[in-house]
């Protein structure tokens, strides 16, 4: 199966992460993200409120 934003990404030359479909219920509005894309990694952190 082919995904056309990991088609474009790799053409772009900029990473592109697929295939975490939970991902979605888990993110927020303002949480921050570490994409490490060497291991394959998506850390969530969630944002400080004051």
């Amino acid at each position: 199966m082919l995904i056309h934003g990991a088609i474009i990404a790799r053409e772009l030359g900029i990473p592109c992460v697929n295939g975490i479909s939970n991902a979605v219920n888990a993110i927020c509005d303002g949480d921050y993200l570490t994409v490490e894309v060497t291991l394959g990694l998506l850390l969530l952190a969630y944002q400080i409120l004051n």
